[in-house]
């Protein structure tokens, strides 16, 4: 018997307006990784492959360049949860250090 993956991982519709921002973002050049980090990874490189070839969304305009999020690259999931976990470890590492000049005064 072959289980199938829940929904809870399941990227999420793209819908008219979504597809107007990546194809505006497409005409300005934006690589596909980083639409799908704009996005917060919803939509995975397919989606925005078949939007770029006309696959869905054909009907859509792109949206205008004052219309579109400030260009990428941008920060993807994954490196900003990277990036908390190293902030905390440093806060910590303060804290402990201030900890012990304190034993000093």
């Amino acid at each position: 018997m072959r289980l199938r993956a829940s929904n809870a991982g399941a990227e999420m519709s793209i819908d008219a307006e979504e597809a107007a921002l990546i194809k505006g973002m497409l005409v300005r050049g934006d690589k596909q990784q980083w639409i799908v980090a704009w996005f917060g990874g919803e939509h995975n490189s397919g989606r925005i492959a078949d939007i770029n070839t006309g696959k869905k969304w054909s009907e859509i305009k792109p949206a205008k360049a004052g219309e579109l999020p400030p260009p990428g690259p941008y920060v993807e999931p994954p490196t900003i949860l990277k990036m908390k976990r190293l902030l905390r470890a440093i806060e910590e590492a303060v804290d402990e250090a201030l900890q012990e000049i304190g034993k000093f005064e």
